[in-house]
C-alpha cells in the first residue's frame, strides 16, 4: 500500500514537541462514565451526560446539520456538518449517528465515543464536544479535523501526497504521534487500515497533523480490561 511508502521516514523522524499530559486513571474514569451514560440511555434508564461536555442536546448546535460525507461512506453512519459556538467563535464540527438501532451498528458508535473520550487531548484524536440521544439513537458531536488523505480503495489524494513529499519528516512525525496515542497509550487496534479513516491538516504550530477519525476497538490496556470486567466485549463490533 502506497501509504506505507510515505511512512518510510518514521525511523529517522524525531518528536518535535513535548508530549501532552496523560492521566491514565482520569482517562479511564471519564470513558467509563460515558459508557455508563450510553448503557443507561440505551436501556431506558435516566442518567446525565458527562458534565465536561459542551453539547448535550441538539440545541447546542449553532446551525442545522447538513449531510457531509466525512468518513469512508455513509453505509453505517450518518455524518452531518455543522458548528458550535465557543467563546463567541463558530467552530466546525461533525455530528455522527447510526443509521440503524441494531446492536451491531449502535455498538460501533459507542466504541467511537469511548475512543474519543479515553484519548481526549492526545495528538491525532479529534475532540469530542459531547453527545445526546434522539429517539433512542446516539449522536456524537466531534471536532472537524482537516481533510481525508485518501479513499476506501487505498488511493491517496494528491494534496496529501504533495505534503508528504515536501515535508516528509514532519508528516512522519505526525504519524508517530498519532499511533503513539492510539496504540501506545490507548491500546486500540485498527483492523481496517484505510486512508479514508485519516485526515490531515495543521496543528496550532502550523505543523502537519493527522487524525484518526473512525474509532477503533479497545484491544489491550486498562480500558479493554475494564470493559471485559463489565462483561461487555472489549471488541465492540
Amino acid at each position: 500500500m502506497r501509504i506505507l511508502l510515505l511512512l518510510a521516514g518514521l525511523g529517522n523522524a524525531r518528536a518535535g514537541a513535548a508530549e501532552p499530559p496523560w492521566d491514565a486513571d482520569d482517562a479511564l474514569a471519564r470513558a467509563l462514565r460515558v459508557d455508563d451514560w450510553i448503557r443507561n440511555a440505551t436501556d431506558g434508564r435516566a442518567g446525565a451526560p458527562p458534565n465536561h461536555w459542551r453539547v448535550t442536546h441538539p440545541s447546542g448546535l449553532a446551525a442545522a446539520p447538513a449531510p457531509f460525507h466525512f468518513t469512508a461512506n455513509n453505509t453505517v453512519k450518518f455524518v452531518f456538518a455543522t458548528s458550535i459556538m465557543i467563546n463567541a467563535t463558530a467552530r466546525a464540527v461533525v455530528v455522527k449517528s447510526t443509521k440503524s438501532l441494531e446492536k451491531k451498528y449502535a455498538s460501533g458508535l459507542r466504541r467511537e465515543a469511548l475512543y474519543l473520550e479515553y484519548l481526549r487531548g492526545q495528538p491525532g484524536i479529534p475532540l469530542l464536544h459531547g453527545g445526546y440521544f434522539v429517539k433512542g439513537t446516539l449522536h456524537l458531536v466531534v471536532e472537524r479535523c482537516g481533510r481525508q488523505i485518501g479513499d476506501d480503495d487505498h488511493s491517496l489524494y494528491r494534496d496529501y501526497e504533495a505534503l508528504a513529499a515536501s515535508r516528509p519528516r514532519a508528516v512522519a512525525r505526525a504519524w508517530i504521534e498519532l499511533f503513539r496515542s492510539v496504540e501506545g497509550r490507548g491500546g486500540f487496534f485498527l483492523r481496517d487500515f484505510k486512508p479514508s479513516q485519516f485526515t490531515c491538516g495543521a496543528d496550532a504550530r502550523g505543523a502537519p497533523a493527522l487524525w484518526l477519525v473512525d474509532g477503533p476497538n479497545p484491544s489491550v490496556g486498562p480500558l479493554a480490561a475494564a470493559l471485559r470486567a463489565r462483561h461487555a466485549p472489549a471488541r465492540m463490533t
